[in-house]
């Protein structure tokens, strides 16, 4: 092993043992720093190049297993800027690229635009001006969102002396401008932060009158850092416009050259050719800027279309959300093609109505917020249980709710979907009593009844769509609920039959239900184990 260049071989030796015991002891965090103090050590010395890229592999290694993006970000970081300042440009960039792509994991915008004027060096190196300086003026927006505006200066000084190596004397005077400009307002804002940073409010050690000194003081401070801030966003943004104009004035400059460069190249042929040969040049010419131009504008209008085309879409994916949202899956796509839904009728269909005991009374007792927030908190619920057991929510009126099981598309399982789904929103609703009664608040009661029958249902409206079902069977539902009672779940003697085999249910009777005479009804207690 060889020497590195500031540290003996025993120093270097007890690093590489302590790197190991921490990786033996799963301190992969602890282990990947080590890791990585190793190798930087090795690659300040050209002739431990080696021994650097076998440690920078093995902090990755390490970052990767201790699972933290932000260290992984550094690790990447570090190892780019390594294989940079040893000219091997495309593993700097894969690793600036990989750390980019951590950091914005994690949301560090600092960091991203460290990432961005790093890489730009790299393109620097390689003469790749153009995208260079995209990475720069990257890296100084970035640096601009998160307020550091030190670094925006340093980068306009840097785009200045590119654009004078350049010969871009407009470009590299405005950048120029640009940071003499920044640069006042921002080291006011620098001294204003290192005076906030003195300042301590121990509320211990103070009187109440220096207590109340030191908070007016750090307000006045923020103050005016506030105003300072401002001023250099509005400088920035003005900057931003002007470099806008300017690189519009240029395309059209570099247009205008391009024509007269055209015009001139007509003339000098014309001068030696006759008149045939004069009139064949011209009309190619002619083809040749047209096909240009064509070209030109078919590629604004082809770009025109595509942005219209993601337009289209974002509207259209907005749009179905909505209808999802209002609409089963099925019926919003049938009616998405063919405009409108066709009415079906079902075979079985096992609907669930639900309502609040005393609705009214307690309703007097809040506020409208509070009624809304009460209502939502169930009605949201309730749609979770409705999803966890494949039934189609139908509408709320008021306090009610209404759902049904075994449409759109038609099943065989929906009276067992319905019953499990009542006793899941009555042992909600319980729970929920019971944490509202132990902080002495107000509490919702819920009545619930099941029946299954026949059903037609069908979208109604043309403005604002509706899926809704009709049919005795809606009815009936409507009964059981209404002839319920509180924390039960109530079901028809049709839906009975249809689930007796696996819920254990009482019998009530022939119970009166309103405009249906006499329907024998049941309680369901719980599902046989």
């Amino acid at each position: 092993m060889l020497l590195c260049a500031t540290l003996s071989l025993q120093a270097q030796q007890a690093q590489i043992d302590k790197m190991e015991q921490l990786a033996k002891q799963n301190k992969y965090s602890d282990a990947t720093k080590q890791a990585l103090m190793i190798a930087n050590n090795y690659a300040r010395n050209v002739r431990t190049y080696n021994e650097a890229t076998i440690y920078y592999k093995k902090a990755l290694d390490f970052a990767s297993q201790a699972n933290d993006r932000r260290l992984l970000a550094t690790v990447y970081f570090e190892t780019g800027q390594y294989y940079a300042r040893r000219g091997m440009w495309k593993d700097a960039d894969q690793n600036l690229i990989a750390a980019y792509n951590q950091y914005r994991a994690v949301g560090d915008k600092k960091e991203q635009a460290r990432v961005y004027r790093a890489a730009a060096a790299i393109y620097l190196a390689n003469n790749r001006n153009a995208t260079a300086i995209d990475l720069l003026e990257k890296s100084a927006s970035t640096y601009k969102d998160v307020r550091e505006y030190n670094n925006v200066i340093d980068i306009y000084e840097q785009l200045a002396k590119i654009y004078t190596n350049l010969n871009n004397t407009s470009k590299a005077q405005f950048y120029q401008n640009q940071a003499r400009q920044l640069a006042a307002p921002a080291r006011q804002v620098a001294k204003i932060q290192k005076q906030e940073e003195g300042i301590t409010i121990d509320s211990l050690n103070m009187t109440r009158e220096e207590l109340e000194r030191e908070k007016r003081r750090l307000a006045l401070l923020e103050n005016e850092k506030s105003k300072q801030e401002m001023m250099l966003d509005s400088m920035l943004a003005a900057g931003e416009d002007q470099a806008a104009r300017m690189r519009e004035a240029e395309a059209r400059a570099e247009f205008a050259q391009l024509q007269a460069e055209q015009r001139q190249k007509m003339l000098l042929i014309v001068g030696a050719a006759g008149a045939v040969a004069l009139l064949f040049l011209i009309f190619a010419i002619i083809a040749f800027i047209g096909k240009r131009k064509a070209n030109k504008v078919l590629e604004y209008k082809n770009k025109q279309i595509e942005e219209q085309k993601l337009l289209i879409e974002k509207e259209k994916a907005q749009t179905d959300k909505v209808l999802l949202n209002i609409l089963p899956k099925e019926v919003a796509e049938e009616l998405k093609e063919k405009k409108m839904v066709t009415p079906r009728a079902y075979d079985m269909v096992s609907v669930i109505f639900t309502d609040f005991k005393g609705f009214t009374n307690i309703a007097e007792k809040l506020s409208p917020e509070e009624i809304v927030r009460e209502l939502d908190t169930c009605f949201t619920e309730f749609d979770r249980i409705c999803g966890e057991y494949n039934l189609e929510k139908i509408k709320t009126i008021g306090d009610a709710y209404m759902c049904a099981g075994g449409l759109p598309v038609p099943n065989t399982t929906n009276p067992y979907d319905a019953v499990a789904a009542g006793l899941a929103m009555q042992e909600w609703m319980e729970d929920m009593k019971r944490k509202k009664e132990m902080l002495g608040e107000i509490f919702f009661e819920l009545r619930l009844g099941i029946h299954t029958g026949k059903v037609v249902a069908g979208v109604v409206g043309d403005k604002k769509y509706a899926y809704d079902i009709w049919g005795d069977a809606v009815n009936l539902a409507a009964r059981m609920e209404q002839s319920g009672e509180i924390g039960k779940v109530n079901i028809s003697g049709d839906t009975y039959d249809l689930v007796k085999d696996r819920f254990f249910c009482t019998h009530r009777g022939k119970i009166k239900a309103k405009n249906k005479g006499e329907v024998d009804m049941y309680f369901v207690e719980r599902p046989y184990a």
